[in-house]
């Protein structure tokens, strides 16, 4: 299973560890005899094909699950890991890698703050919480999403003032708005009505 699907992603990564907890299994592949089952010849073919996309593929065996009736030895220096502890240890630096990787390519963006801008809003009451990550990533459904060809044209569709984009910074200084409050969320929600 695990070697179909890196067979299925062939730009994905050129080395692979599979973590097996059945030492026979590693074995039977990695033997030269005749194979004995359907499982084992897919294997070895997958395993070849991979080779072929300049892939390379290591078999590691884990325990999958600990002794318990024996008693540790406390002076051996390490003590292997079970199949839980390596499966956990694999997330958390996925999702290591994936937070990295997401810094990076929203670097020079909008959005480049977004764990922020939630962080700072997750508790305030939710319609300002939505209006103020709204605002600050870019995602605010008001008329500055003319490149996606939502609006054909480059105004406020509320004051109609040409060469005019519709973002938080007009908000601010639209005339058609009420700015007593000088509350972007609260132009936001107000904007929106007129819109209607």
């Amino acid at each position: 299973m695990a070697l179909q699907q890196l067979l299925l992603r062939p730009t994905a990564l050129k080395k692979a560890v599979l973590l097996v907890d059945s030492k026979s299994a590693i074995q039977t592949v990695a033997s030269n005899k005749q194979a004995t089952t359907q499982t084992v010849k897919a294997a070895r073919r997958t395993i070849k094909l991979l080779n072929r996309q300049g892939k390379r593929v290591a078999f590691q065996w884990v325990p999958s699950h600990q002794p318990t009736g024996k008693k540790r030895n406390h002076t051996s220096k390490q003590t292997p890991l079970n199949f839980e502890t390596i499966k956990r240890l694999i997330k958390r630096k996925t999702q290591e890698n994936f937070s990295q990787e997401a810094i990076a390519s929203s670097n020079k963006t909008q959005w480049q703050n977004i764990k922020t801008t939630w962080e700072n809003n997750k508790n305030k009451p939710r319609k300002q919480a939505v209006a103020n990550f709204w605002l600050n990533t870019g995602h605010d459904c008001l008329a500055a999403h003319h490149h996606i060809k939502i609006f054909s044209y480059n105004y406020c569709t509320i004051c109609k003032l040409k060469n005019t984009i519709m973002d938080k910074d007009h908000l601010l200084v639209c005339p058609k708005l009420d700015h007593t409050s000088k509350e972007l969320p609260k132009l936001h929600w107000d904007a929106r009505r007129l819109m209607e």
